[in-house]
């Protein structure tokens, strides 16, 4: 299991053409992976926390120098607040077995509120996954003591 702890807020013009079009557009899945959406949830230190795991076999990335390439828009869907694209580039191990599965972990951080997300990941093969999802995020309610 790996963590994706290097994600950053971008704009569409910084990404690669590839990444930008994968990011923008609709494409043929042709990733062979299982992506879960990790739905928000208090962390301790009182902030919304959400992301995604992604499970891949890695019988199609012999030999070293593989990556994939992670774009999601978190929109929210209340008020007129602007998409906030998120990047992570995840280098692949160049020592796994063809029967292995490589897991990795991405987080974000988001206010209360109602998100559409879209995730996108793109390997340097040009194969690509996507999935859409729609979170919200809420203080969980009172009880007394």
């Amino acid at each position: 299991m790996r963590f994706a702890l290097a994600q950053s807020v971008t704009l569409p013009e910084r990404l690669p053409k590839a990444v930008r079009e994968l990011a923008l557009e609709r494409r043929a899945e042709s990733l062979p992976c299982v992506v879960e959406a990790v739905q928000p949830a208090l962390n301790f230190a009182f902030r919304f926390q959400a992301g995604y795991v992604v499970r891949a076999p890695m019988n199609a990335y012999r030999g070293g120098g593989h990556h994939w390439d992670v774009v999601f828009r978190v929109t929210p869907r209340e008020g007129n607040g602007q998409p906030v694209l998120f990047t992570d580039s995840i280098d692949l191990p160049d020592d796994a077995s063809s029967d292995a599965i490589e897991e990795v972990h991405g987080l974000f951080l988001l206010g209360e509120g109602h998100y559409h997300v879209k995730w996108s990941m793109l390997d340097d093969l040009g194969a690509s996954s996507a999935r859409n999802g729609t979170w919200r995020p809420r203080r969980p309610e009172r009880r007394g003591l």
